[in-house]
C-alpha cells in the first residue's frame, strides 16, 4: 500500500534546494499577499513563519561568528 496519499515524491537534491535568501524573499512576498487578502489567522501564521525564519538566520549568524570571530558584522 502506498503511503504518499496520491502525491508524487518531490524530494529535492541538496544542490537543487533554494538558498536561504531565496526562501526569505519568497516568505516576504507571500506575507505581502496574505496581508492584503488573508484572514487575520492567515496573517498571524505568516508572521510566525517570518519570525521563525528570523530566528534561524540569527542562529546561523551566531554559528558563523563562533567558527570565525573575525567575520563579525
Amino acid at each position: 500500500m502506498s503511503t504518499n496519499l496520491g502525491f508524487e515524491d518531490r524530494t529535492m537534491a541538496i544542490d537543487d534546494r533554494p538558498t536561504d535568501d531565496t526562501m526569505i524573499d519568497a516568505c516576504l512576498r507571500l506575507h505581502e499577499i496574505v496581508r492584503k487578502i488573508g484572514t487575520p489567522e492567515m496573517v498571524l501564521i505568516s508572521r510566525l513563519l517570518l519570525f521563525q525564519a528570523g530566528l534561524q538566520i540569527a542562529d546561523a549568524i551566531k554559528a558563523d561568528e563562533a567558527r570565525d570571530p573575525s567575520s563579525e558584522r
